[in-house]
């Protein structure tokens, strides 16, 4: 045997330091792949769309309006699609989950570059006809591979540290895909590169498809339980399911206010333009957000064996707040001041974020112990659901706000344009409207977070109980035994 075909042997073997892990080295690289390209498409469409349709000149408020409207659409798909997702078995495709993203894999650039083409030309009406049709386009096209990737760390592996390292990792791949919009895009649509929206749109989406390739292809659900590969559900037994399932609405009741307030994302650039007089302020803000987000998240596995989730939960969620309250009454006449508060407050909210998404598949192990359904498509397409709603909401809101308080649209092709118009004393905001900017972007996204602690304080599971209720999904334990060795009521 050659030593390239010995290295192929040696790379498909699972991870010797991880002696229960389930799954290759390989596999677990593409599906943290998967979400970095995955959300340079979110982020590229939350961070971006609502700056774009502003510089084409649309009235905050009816962008807003249309934001909001795609959402009735969305309502109805997520909840179609998880049902879906536990319906539907194809029977060449192999797996539950992996078919769904085959399918979507060339959906979502498609759609994310024809939201962003050159709109110049059109009028009001046209634009927000043509941002409209597409926006469901991205919406459903996102919601076919969210809802199946999340679902999969359950398939993926039966291992609880596993599904940790999964989840942790995923965050981290999510965090640097994330940055990509944030980072290079805001620099190709700056004055100093000066790209149009649409080209930064095609470069973005190119790579971000071909970091969905991967895992679309290659990836493998190992751990397909009986009733994942045969049973089909009513939608009496869904509702059945969600009705029993307390801690997936006490998930969703967090995750929706704590995201649903995020208005500081949609106005990123503009709030650097207008505030901090550079656009690109943001990719600095990105960086002191972004890389010390990336590093602590490298040590939340370790982290979770000695700490229980719930509880660091909590105490980063209340730090977190306290900080971005200071940070508000700090202001941003003074920039230094605010980026070492920023930077500060990167600690724990980069446990909080993902913290958060952790919770999710406990929720489905919940789901499956109360009711006896293993619905995992309904369980995590409420990720998919609230991900998608509370991206929409805060645009939507943040729109709205700045709107309210006298925010102008002005025509340009890009910032440089923006600048000229500035410079020339046209594209200028009154002090009403910075007033509303800054409050939009530093005030109102802190009182979401304090907010999210009300529903978390019924959140009574931890990561004892659901390491037993894994025994008793897997029939290794009996359900009453399982009740007995928690010892208190769920």
């Amino acid at each position: 045997m050659d030593d390239k075909s010995n290295n192929n042997v040696v790379s498909n073997l699972p991870d010797r330091r991880h002696p229960g892990f389930k799954l290759k080295k390989s596999e677990r690289g593409n599906y943290y792949l998967y979400f970095f390209g995955q959300n340079i498409f979110y982020w590229l469409v939350t961070s971006f769309l609502a700056t774009y349709m502003t510089l084409m000149g649309v009235n905050p408020l009816y962008s807003a309006g249309i934001i909001l409207a795609v959402k009735v659409w969305d309502a109805v798909d997520d909840v179609l699609f998880g049902f879906l997702f536990d319906k539907i078995h194809f029977k060449r495709l192999k797996g539950k989950f992996m078919p769904w993203l085959k399918i979507s894999v060339g959906l979502i650039p498609i759609a994310t570059i024809l939201l962003f083409a050159d709109q110049s030309n059109f009028s009001e009406t046209m634009k927000l006809i043509w941002m409209a049709v597409f926006y469901i386009c991205w919406d459903t096209a996102y919601t076919l591979c969210d809802t199946p990737i999340f679902a999969m760390v359950n398939t993926l592996t039966d291992n609880f540290d596993e599904r940790t390292t999964l989840v942790s990792y995923s965050r981290i791949a999510s965090s640097i895909g994330g940055f990509i919009p944030g980072s290079i895009g805001a620099f190709l649509i700056s004055q100093k590169v000066g790209l149009s929206f649409f080209n930064m749109a095609l470069i973005l989406s190119i790579v971000g498809f071909l970091c969905l390739i991967p895992m679309s292809f290659r990836g493998k659900e190992h751990n397909l339980t009986s009733t994942d590969k045969e049973e089909n559900y009513s939608l009496k037994s869904m509702f059945k399911y969600l009705t029993q399932n307390k801690y997936l609405f006490i998930f969703f009741m967090f995750a929706l206010i704590h995201g649903a307030l995020q208005t500081s994302g949609a106005l990123g650039m503009l709030v650097s333009f207008y505030l901090f007089n550079d656009e690109l302020f943001t990719v600095i803000v990105g960086l002191i957000t972004g890389i010390p987000a990336i590093i602590l998240n490298f040590f939340m596995p370790k982290i979770i064996k000695k700490v229980d989730k719930v509880k660091l939960l909590w105490i980063s969620q209340i730090i977190f707040v306290v900080l971005g309250f200071v940070t508000y009454f700090v202001g941003y006449n003074n920039q230094l001041l605010f980026l070492i508060f920023t930077g500060i407050k990167t600690i724990p909210g980069s446990f909080v974020g993902v913290l958060l998404f952790m919770l999710l598949p406990d929720c489905a192990e919940y789901g499956k112990f109360k009711s006896g359904i293993d619905a995992k498509g309904i369980t995590f397409s409420i990720q998919t659901f609230n991900s998608k709603l509370t991206a929409a909401i805060s645009s939507w809101l943040a729109l709205l706000i700045v709107g309210l308080f006298g925010f102008v649209a002005y025509q340009a092709s890009d910032f440089g344009q923006l600048k000229e118009l500035f410079e020339a004393g046209i594209a200028l905001q009154s002090p009403l409207a910075l007033k509303g900017l800054w409050i939009t972007y530093a005030l109102v996204p802190v009182i979401g977070d304090a907010l999210s602690l009300i529903p978390l304080f019924f959140y009574k599971m931890r990561d004892r109980d659901v390491k037993i209720m894994m025994l008793a999904n897997e029939d290794k334990i009996t359900h009453e035994e399982a009740l007995k060795e928690i010892g208190h009521k769920l």
